[in-house]
């Protein structure tokens, strides 16, 4: 048997008081006089039996009273032969959960502070000779070291919440291996935790015969809560000047109605806009913020509410792009194309450039959001290459086949991209069935897609092979099955293969006023568009389109307010 505070067991020094008073009677008798005594003799001979016993009764409880309320402040422990706990030079682990979730609030204030309170309790109980090693969720370098008690307390005091998320198996694996530097049969971990479900795999976790494990789970209360869910725009191209929708998604984990709650919107650290949101009890409400775009390039934005007593959540932060101009590369061999001319040529949202092959600056690809390879017929294997990374690397090409049947059916760029190839020419007039509206190149092109739309006639086009090619999606189908405009994702990009050149004896297409949504489209979006915010702990790729990095170099990331780090590869 041990004491977590053996300094209360000088207070088993009071036990003397009830002694003294029974050996000691203070209480002063009367003689009364009586003239006849023998019958009270007898009695007296009795009461003083019982009186005697009463006294020893009492004795014990008063002295049971005072062991027992100096053994509760003691505290005693229970010590086994295999759980030396106090004496001997323990290694002793103290791994402090100080993520997000230790900001809930318990009985003497958040669950942070109260692990970092048992936490200096449990290192008193040790002996002088013990060490110690902090473990946190940071798993920083300067922790990894045994230090002494007065040390390590002074390290618990420092702890601060982290954004980063571990789940308990990373932490032991962590801690067994920094327990091996200890070369000591006593060697003790203690987890203090909230030991959440999503971050406690139990039934996987590592361990270790020699290391003893103690888990202390700490219990909050479980105030009530509103949190931002998420956010989204409804617009899948974000220009200046463009009026644009913000929808976000609010819950309320209360058993409260709530009534117009404010939601404000701050972009580059200025309020952007404010709105107000009714919530049912344990309910959900869906919001839009409108506002209008007045800057080009990143926007760092956030989204805030205010709410108590768990505030971690209540800002949802979150970034996006803003485009000035969109860059539009048309690559050709001879023929002019006054159809593109005439669509981006004097859009001010486009920048808009022709280049013949034979003049081709492989320089500019990288800056390209769209580019358009328009009836290409000899193309040599370095350009092929350069057209295949460039897709890779999250651009976006149009592939549109040359009105030479020998020329288009030779496939040179369509096996280089590695995506379906044209077959034969088919001269079988057809029109225009179907358009596939779910796809982010026509999400947002009809309010109403009416049954009776008149759509182009195609007077002749290259079919392709039916084979399967990964995530292919059809875009354009006409009445007899085959594909007008597909899509093939490829890497980080994506290629779109029309599959009638631009020429009004092949199709309507050109004039039709489908054309104008379409290849505005693809210059306005990326296949592969980032997202809006990413979640800490999540194992997500982030693609960085249109970027190169020089040979054997890291990537940088660089945030506002002198952040920057190099993230683990």
């Amino acid at each position: 048997m041990t004491f977590l505070h053996p300094a209360f067991l000088w207070g088993l020094t009071a036990l003397a008081i009830p002694i003294v008073v029974h050996l000691f009677n203070f209480r002063r008798y009367r003689t009364l006089y009586f003239s006849n005594t023998q019958f009270l003799k007898e009695l007296h001979e009795e009461t003083r039996r019982q009186s005697q016993l009463k006294k020893w009764i009492i004795l014990f409880l008063r002295m049971a009273a005072i062991t027992s309320l100096v053994l509760a402040f003691a505290q005693p422990v229970p010590k086994t032969a295999d759980f030396p706990f106090q004496h001997g030079n323990a290694y002793v682990q103290l791994y402090i959960d100080n993520s997000f979730s230790m900001e809930n609030q318990a009985e003497q204030g958040s669950l942070l502070h109260e692990a970092a309170e048992k936490a200096k309790a449990l290192a008193d109980a040790f002996g002088e000779d013990a060490v110690f090693m902090l473990v946190t969720n940071d798993l920083e370098a300067k922790h990894a070291r045994f230090i002494s008690r007065t040390e390590i307390k002074k390290e618990i005091s420092r702890l601060t919440t982290s954004p980063h998320n571990r789940d308990l198996k990373q932490i032991l694996q962590y801690s067994l291996s920094q327990m091996e530097k200890a070369k000591n049969p006593n060697r003790q971990l203690f987890l203090f935790s909230d030991f959440q479900k999503s971050t406690c795999p139990l039934e996987k976790l590592p361990s270790d015969s020699s290391v003893r494990i103690c888990m202390v789970p700490l219990h909050a209360h479980r105030p009530g809560n509103f949190f931002i869910d998420s956010c989204w725009f409804d617009q899948p191209v974000l220009d200046v000047g463009q009026n644009v929708r913000l929808s976000l998604l609010l819950r309320n984990e209360t058993a409260d109605d709530v009534e117009k709650m404010p939601v404000k919107l701050y972009i580059n650290g200025q309020q952007k806009a404010i709105a107000s949101a009714d919530l049912k009890a344990h309910g959900r409400a869906l919001l839009e913020i409108p506002f209008t775009l007045t800057e080009a390039g990143w926007q760092q934005a956030r989204l805030e509410i205010t709410d108590y007593p768990v505030t971690f959540d209540d800002r949802l932060y979150f970034s996006f792009r803003v485009n000035n101009r969109h860059p539009v590369l048309r690559i050709f061999e001879k023929r002019e194309n006054p159809f593109l001319q005439a669509l981006f040529a004097t859009d001010s949202a486009i920048e808009y450039r022709q280049l013949p092959l034979k003049q081709m600056d492989y320089g500019l690809l990288s800056t390209q959001d769209l580019v358009i390879l328009d009836q290409l017929e000899e193309t040599g294997s370095g350009f092929q290459q350069q057209i295949s990374n460039y897709v890779e690397n999250g651009g976006t090409l149009l592939l549109i086949p040359s009105a030479k049947n020998e020329k288009a059916l030779d496939n040179n760029l369509n096996q280089a991209l590695q995506i379906t190839q044209f077959t034969h020419l088919d001269t079988q007039r057809s029109r225009l069935s179907s358009i596939n509206s779910t796809h982010a190149l026509y999400r947002n092109t009809f309010e109403n897609l009416e049954d009776n739309i008149q759509l182009p006639l195609v007077f002749k086009h290259y079919r392709t092979d039916k084979s399967l090619h990964g995530e292919k999606e059809l875009l354009l189908t006409l009445e007899n099955g085959d594909e007008l405009l597909s899509v093939q994702p490829k890497g980080m990009g994506a290629v779109y293969l029309l599959t009638v050149p631009m020429e009004e004896n092949f199709s309507e297409w050109p004039r039709h006023a489908l054309f104008v949504p379409s290849l505005y489209n693809m210059a306005m979006i990326q296949y592969n568009s980032l997202q809006l915010y990413y979640t800490i702990g999540k194992e997500e790729a982030i693609p960085f389109a249109n970027e190169s990095l020089p040979a054997q170099a890291a990537p940088e990331l660089i945030g506002p307010d002198n952040f920057s780090c190099i993230p683990a590869l």
